[in-house]
């Protein structure tokens, strides 16, 4: 995997209680932020069939209540091995340059792997089921996802779907939260 990569199509696998299915991306706007990035000499990889997980969707989902309720553009950081924060940072000053000249608002999304440690078995300590799984288990069955699921802790030993729930009345409810939030592209 490379260290940073731009979706110009996105779907959802659906995992962790998350919708699956496609997401809204806007090929030319993707193609052109990349391109934008690429001339910052950051060197950024494509993908015109990006698979998304609960990472990026779950925001979507607690902000819009549908992936697809908005236009996004998936922008991708490798959780592991880290690439240096440093190269991170100004990967995001590209990205953020680019935004910054269009004339319309943007809401930037930042989740995933690099904010947690996903149990995922590192090669170094994996047995060999276990690499085999890391290099080719892109499409798990159902019963395996579901396995690995049950193996993440999940806070105060809520459901996700129960989160969700959570979240979305905490927004609606009394607390005087808007719902309301600018485009994303």
């Amino acid at each position: 995997m490379p260290p940073f990569c731009i979706g110009y199509s996105a779907r959802a696998v659906g995992d962790y209680d998350t919708r699956s299915g496609p997401l809204d991306v806007p090929a030319d706007r993707a193609e052109a932020l990349a391109q934008h990035v690429l001339d910052q000499d950051i060197d950024m990889a494509i993908s015109r069939r990006m698979e998304v997980d609960h990472g990026a969707v779950q925001p979507l989902e607690f902000l819009f209540g549908r992936i697809d309720d908005r236009s996004v553009i998936p922008v991708f950081v490798m959780a592991r091995p880290f690439t240096s924060m440093r190269r991170v940072r100004r990967m995001g000053e590209a990205v953020g340059s680019r935004l910054r000249d269009l004339s319309e608002r943007v809401l930037v999304i930042g989740s995933g792997g690099v904010s947690h440690d996903p149990p995922v078995p590192q090669w170094a300590s994996a047995t060999l089921a276990q690499r085999d799984m890391l290099l080719n288990g892109r499409h798990p069955t159902a019963a395996a996802r579901a396995a690995r699921q049950q193996a993440s802790p999940t806070p105060r030993g809520s459901s996700p779907s129960a989160r969700r729930t959570s979240r979305i009345s905490t927004r609606n409810g009394t607390s005087g939260s808007s719902t309301s939030a600018p485009p994303a592209t």
